[in-house]
């Protein structure tokens, strides 16, 4: 079976922009994750820190509470990160399935066609060869 050369030209076009763009979102998203991860191993140790001022009286506990709500996103904010960087795998994967689903209708339909024309060469010539069991030339030939 026989492809289309635009078809596979468009196809390698196509997969050339997507894999830019889906490294671009992959690097984004992982350093994203890194940001996230490191600030909130700061936040922790600045937890712990406030957690002793407390003790000591020197600040107050709506400052520890602030603190911990700000860890609270941050870990909300990293498992969207994580959960984005997977959904970026997917659509790779998804948009990979759906272009080779593609190429295949297409393989399908060309074959399709390449049978009816092959059906029609044969009909043509069938239909257009007079044949007979006798010698001479055909004077008048009737067709309904």
């Amino acid at each position: 079976m026989r492809r289309s050369p635009v078809i596979v030209a468009f196809q390698q076009r196509k997969w050339a922009v997507r894999t830019v763009s889906v490294a671009q979102k992959r690097r984004a998203l992982t350093e994203t994750i890194e940001v996230l991860s490191r600030d909130l191993g700061l936040l922790g140790l600045q937890g712990k820190v406030q957690d002793e001022l407390y003790r000591k009286g020197l600040t107050t506990q709506d400052k520890i509470l602030q603190g911990k709500l700000e860890i609270g996103r941050q870990e909300e904010q990293l498992a969207r990160s994580r959960t984005d960087l997977k959904e970026v795998d997917d659509e790779e994967t998804r948009a990979h399935t759906d272009d080779e689903r593609e190429l295949l209708s297409l393989d399908l339909k060309i074959a399709s066609a390449e049978r009816k024309v092959a059906a029609l060469r044969d009909r043509y010539a069938a239909e257009t060869a007079v044949t007979s069991p006798y010698a001479g030339q055909v004077a008048e030939l009737k067709v309904n």
